[in-house]
């Protein structure tokens, strides 16, 4: 959270609030549902997702393509994992953008050619699904 900024920051203290009271009432017992955890941590992966969309946005912005490539690929498997801890099925939209950005990522670190057309793109559809999943989730609106 020290380093995030934004909205990024907003959400990554407010699901480390939820997780750490969370565990306080799972130690009580008080949780009574395995969805009230899947959805913390649903909640906790998209506010990473976000967190490292933002800085592959940033180091797009500074041209530091390989810091660019390894946050964009973070920012999918968070994203990813996000939908998994949901128990929602991503839509095709969703799925296309995370695979997109997977493979941009790996065309980075493999020294392809990739289009900045292609980047931006992949970042903008990123928070556009980040933000699809948290108000499926009733949390971290846009």
């Amino acid at each position: 959270a020290n380093q995030a900024q934004g909205r990024s920051k907003q959400w990554i203290l407010e699901s480390y609030q939820e997780l750490e009271e969370l565990s306080v009432r799972v130690q009580k017992g008080a949780v009574k549902t395995v969805e009230e955890l899947n959805n913390a941590f649903s909640r906790a992966h998209a506010a990473l997702a976000d967190y490292y969309r933002q800085r592959a946005s940033d180091s797009w912005t500074k041209k530091t393509v390989s810091e660019m490539g390894q946050a964009l690929n973070e920012a999918a498997l968070h994203l990813e994992s996000a939908w998994e801890w949901s128990k929602k099925k991503a839509d095709k939209a969703s799925e296309a953008t995370i695979d997109s950005a997977k493979q941009v990522s790996k065309k980075i670190a493999q020294g392809s050619g990739w289009a900045s057309k292609e980047i931006s793109k992949g970042i903008a559809a990123l928070e556009r699904e980040i933000g699809k999943l948290s108000k499926d989730t009733k949390k971290l609106q846009l």
